[in-house]
């Protein structure tokens, strides 16, 4: 990446800043307020709103190559014998990979970091191992063990488990992931209700979906502190309501995912635009909904679980020591409007009005055209 300023509008946590951050050699050098300095040599400058890299907890990049007539239910399209799965199963190593390339340069403007549930065993660990050597962004890889095969040869190729639905039968690879310090997650509550008490005993670090959950579910997760990653356009596209609103009233730490990639497009800005929408429609909640949903895609409600310390090595956005010299540099530079009205609700400004196409660097080494 070699030596790159940024400065401009740096957002925190109690609002914006004026300053400037000096990357070099793939760090952050240094951090300060104020007018930016001069560096010699060849040092690149990159001025704008400067915003923490986001989260995509949620992904299954090899879906890219399905995009096409996507049948109109999730049983028709994503379970077992349906559509994707039968695409998966006629593709080529070579074309996995590539789709699993695809899926990343489309999300990666904004986002520093994604969960992928990659399925196919050990043969989609490598291709997903593959395909991520091309870019710089942080894929955290999940696997989901094929028929007949070892999972703990799955689980040393892997960050840890995905699982695709709850069964009574988890508890063995529930421990072998914990004794070996890796992820494990688990789908559930998403077409149908799942049993709560099957989804607490197994304590998994993050559930995706939780959408037909009741009240009652969603409290008994937030009492343990289990993240839940929601996927709004990927369930919307099937038919599926997402009742953020209540989930959050029931103090459910909420994150992000784009989810299959073959409904839409990966892009966690359209994600947001989405989120903001069904809980704008609640009417009772102000400008907060810009607030809450940024903070999801920032990874604030997985603050205090074990996935926290499990996703990101480096000090977050929301614990107010970021951005901190000597860490990686998981931060964006977004263009800054001509006028300077957004700045009186920014977190409202970024997560309406800001797309891709506003992204100008996301970190480690993704710049706008390259």
């Amino acid at each position: 990446m070699g030596n790159l300023l940024l400065s401009g509008d740096i957002l925190y946590p109690e609002g914006l800043r004026d300053g400037w951050i000096h990357i070099e050699k793939g760090l952050i050098q240094a951090v300060s307020e104020g007018e930016r300095p001069e560096f010699e040599g060849d040092c690149r400058h990159i001025e704008g709103v400067i915003i923490p890299g986001l989260i995509d907890l949620h992904t299954h990049m090899g879906d890219h190559l399905a995009r096409g007539a996507v049948p109109p239910t999730l049983e028709e399209a994503v379970f077992p014998g349906g559509y994707k799965h039968r695409k998966l199963e006629q593709a080529t190593y070579e074309d996995i990979v590539d789709s699993i390339s695809n899926s990343i340069m489309e999300l990666q403007p904004g986002v520093t970091e994604a969960l992928d549930f990659r399925e196919g065993g050990k043969v989609g660990m490598n291709a997903l191992r593959e395909a991520t050597t091309k870019h710089d962004m942080r894929v955290i890889g999940l696997g989901r063990p094929a028929r007949g095969e070892d999972i703990t040869d799955l689980l040393e190729l892997s960050d840890g488990l995905g699982i695709p639905s709850i069964t009574n039968d988890l508890d063995d690879i529930r421990e072998l992931a914990r004794g070996d310090d890796k992820i494990f997650a688990v789908h559930a509550s998403e077409g149908f209700r799942d049993d709560i008490d099957l989804i607490t005993r197994l304590e998994p670090d993050l559930v995706i979906h939780m959408i037909k959950g009741t009240r009652e579910d969603w409290n008994a997760l937030s009492r343990e502190s289990i993240p839940v990653a929601v996927c709004p356009r990927s369930n919307l596209a099937f038919g599926l309501d997402v009742p953020l609103d209540d989930m959050l009233d029931e103090g459910l730490r909420l994150g992000l995912g784009t989810d299959n990639s073959m409904t839409s497009v990966q892009d966690i800005f359209s994600e947001m635009k989405c989120a903001w929408n069904l809980l704008h429609r609640s009417g009772d909640r102000g400008s907060d909904p810009a607030r809450e949903v940024f903070e999801m895609a920032a990874g604030s409600f997985i603050g205090g679980s074990r996935l926290e310390e499990m996703i990101s090595s480096t000090t977050r956005w929301w614990e107010g020591g970021w951005p901190d010299p000597g860490d990686a540099p998981l931060l964006s530079v977004v263009r800054r409007p001509d006028d300077d009205k957004w700045k009186q609700d920014p977190f409202s400004h970024i997560v309406r009005c800001i797309g891709q196409e506003d992204l100008l660097f996301t970190g480690p080494g993704w710049t706008q055209g390259v």
